[in-house]
């Protein structure tokens, strides 16, 4: 995808709502209780992820979003995680309207804590978590290959040849 492509993330689930049993804002209280989302919890439109469904994105901004708003991103980094059922790829990206986003460039750049807290909450995102372990951050440049990567499989499955 060539880098002037504007990219855009639909949200999902905004930075601050609290992760519960039955989804965010209800259900019953377990050892995930008062958990929030570090960021915007968003998704690729038109991606295909290894697991059938839309490539995930942490989206990093100021402010929270509102859910069904489309975002203009920029890609910062891959988080991979693992499990029995195997790889997870989540793009971490950066709200283009958000000065302080827009600078970060990559993943030395997003703060140790910020990355600790996105770790802890991929890790452990209440009852609907079934990642192992975390394989790693990896660059910009693996991100955008993921995308594109999903962008291929979304097109092959529409096409008939997925």
């Amino acid at each position: 995808m060539p880098a002037t492509t504007p990219l855009y993330c639909q949200v999902e689930i905004p930075k601050g709502a609290v992760v519960s049993r039955a989804g965010v804002h209800g259900g019953e209280p377990g050892p995930w209780s008062g958990l929030r989302y570090p960021a915007d919890w968003c998704y690729f439109r038109d991606t295909c992820a290894r697991d059938g469904a839309p490539l995930r994105a942490i989206v990093c901004a100021t402010q929270p979003s509102t859910p069904g708003r489309q975002i203009a991103v920029k890609p910062i980094a891959l988080l991979r995680v693992h499990d029995a059922r195997g790889v997870d790829e989540i793009i971490v990206c950066g709200a283009l309207e958000d000065v302080v986003w827009r600078a970060v460039d990559g993943v030395d750049q997003i703060p140790d804590d910020l990355r600790k807290e996105i770790e802890c909450f991929v890790m452990s995102k209440g009852p609907n978590s079934a990642h192992g372990a975390i394989d790693g951050w990896l660059p910009r440049e693996d991100a955008m290959t993921a995308i594109d990567d999903a962008a291929a499989r979304w097109a092959a499955a529409v096409n008939g040849r997925g």
